[in-house]
């Protein structure tokens, strides 16, 4: 059975539901400590993960406890048309499965439709597997033979 996925907010409402009794002011640097420690051994929380919470509440307040997203790269540095060039790239590799990514960039060079050295193999291979077309996606179109077959080894023994 799964765990039910939390949101973002459910999980900042957990974070300060534990940190709560630490937030509010008057408490001795004694008292504090021993509240950290009860809620550690309550909640299975390490005293360094609630030092934490609680200075991205006093930093950022309920924000600062939300968990932080994943950064995409923006892809300002492929240029504005680069969808295209993936797109005359999948055109290419359709019309020949077989045909390389670097044989794919020579061709959009050769044609002008890239300036030579601009794109690195590794990115429009990585484009090109995001959009169905990497070479082993490829591969399965290509083969001929049986789904399933007999096991045999290689050699005996």
């Amino acid at each position: 059975m799964t765990k039910p996925v939390k949101t973002v907010d459910e999980l900042a409402t957990e974070r300060f539901n534990l940190i709560a009794p630490l937030v509010s002011d008057g408490l001795d640097k004694g008292h504090r400590h021993d509240l950290m420690r009860e809620i550690t051994e309550k909640s299975g929380v390490s005293e360094r993960t609630l030092r934490r919470y609680l200075d991205a509440w006093k930093e950022n307040g309920f924000d600062g406890l939300k968990p932080k997203q994943g950064w995409k790269r923006p892809d300002s540095s492929l240029g504005a048309d680069f969808d295209q060039i993936v797109e005359v790239a999948v055109a290419l590799r359709r019309e020949s499965p077989s045909r390389s990514v670097a044989d794919i960039i020579k061709i959009l060079e050769l044609e002008g439709t890239v300036e030579p050295g601009t794109i690195a193999r590794s990115t429009l291979q990585q484009h090109l597997a995001a959009n169905g077309f990497a070479a082993s996606q490829m591969r399965m179109y290509t083969t001929k033979g049986a789904a399933a077959r007999r096991f045999r080894k290689e050699h005996r023994n």
